[in-house]
């Protein structure tokens, strides 16, 4: 039920109902009646979102797909709710194969096309775009001592933007999630005693920041980064521009000290991820050098503090093999190698 389905799903939806851009065709209009009420209200938001969030496991008042006669034509898209569009094909007195019946597939929740038609694939199908280094769910804390209780503020970095989602789960030999607060208008949550499913839309074209604040609590000495993570399967960790491009939605917590995670993936074919993480925000130096110490690629920016990552792509590089880097970062350097296959 949720191939497809994802927060910007109802970035479209909301601005649809709220005048702001009209959905296109009669199939995102029939996608967007997630009740089947025969129109588009914030119900239907709100119905969507439950199942986003893990909260149903099904539509109310409706399937999974509806699926609608190729060779229908929709007199109007405004109005194509109100059609009594054909769903079933009849043939009478049927006596060969007919191959010519044809139906469109709609995923009811998938405005913006992204569901796969091969339910054993993970995910939506749909690509994020990995330009820059992605974007961060900031928290606010990081280590605690046995017993404590803290509060954990996680907003993304850039404030500015339509939406995000994100699964998380945790480590509960650890930590314990006690509690969950929100910013308020556009945030959906649902807490259990073994995940959190988040999602924003934001209410408006003004892209108000949002938030979600958690209540933690330490069973052992932790340190956060190492007790909670984002679980794809439960629901993919994104974030949606201003311009509603998807980006990658990474965790990050303050860091004490310098610390080089490693590059994910190792090998790789297309690219692949250097993981620093920072105390501060610092300049940081990324030279990669091939096997006879020629520098291939020197790459220079300004990195928050808490984990980041910097993006090395095949196409930067001469050829398959092994490759060595060196980051720099103030008095603090670090090396390690890649292989391209």
């Amino acid at each position: 039920v949720r191939n497809g389905v994802t927060s910007l799903d109802l970035v479209f939806i909301q601005r649809h109902v709220l005048g702001l851009d009209a959905l296109d065709t009669p199939y995102q209009m029939i996608a967007a009646d997630a009740n089947r009420s025969g129109s588009i209200t914030a119900l239907d938001i709100v119905n969507i979102r439950r199942v986003i969030l893990h909260l149903d496991d099904a539509f109310m008042n409706n399937d999974s797909w509806r699926f609608v006669d190729a060779d229908y034509q929709f007199v109007s898209t405004a109005n194509a709710l109100s059609e009594d569009f054909p769903e079933v094909i009849n043939r009478n007195d049927l006596d060969a194969d007919d191959l010519m019946a044809d139906f469109v597939g709609v995923k009811i929740g998938d405005v913006n096309g992204t569901a796969s038609a091969d339910d054993n694939l993970h995910g939506d199908g749909h690509t994020i775009d990995r330009a820059g280094t992605g974007v961060q769910l900031r928290g606010d804390a990081n280590r605690m001592a046995a017993g404590e209780t803290v509060t954990v503020r996680l907003q993304p970095t850039p404030l500015a933007h339509a939406g995000w989602q994100f699964g998380l789960r945790w480590d509960d030999q650890k930590v314990e999630v006690l509690s969950v607060e929100t910013s308020g208008v556009g945030v959906g949550t649902n807490l259990t005693e073994d995940f959190l499913t988040a999602s924003y839309a934001a209410p408006s074209e003004a892209n108000e920041a949002a938030w979600v604040e958690l209540t933690v609590y330490a069973h052992q000495a932790s340190e956060l980064e190492r007790s909670l993570y984002f679980d794809v399967d439960l629901l993919t960790p994104e974030f949606y521009d201003e311009g509603l491009t998807r980006r990658a939605l990474t965790l990050s917590f303050p860091s004490e000290e310098y610390e080089l995670v490693g590059a994910r993936p190792n090998p790789f074919a297309e690219f692949t991820d250097i993981v620093v993480r920072l105390p501060v925000e610092e300049r940081v130096t990324l030279q990669v050098t091939d096997l006879s110490g020629k520098t291939v690629l020197t790459h220079e920016q300004v990195l928050e503090a808490g984990e980041q990552r910097l993006t090395v792509r095949a196409d930067q590089l001469n050829a398959s093999g092994v490759y060595y880097y060196r980051i720099v970062a103030g008095d603090w350097t670090a090396t390690g190698s890649v292989v391209l296959r």
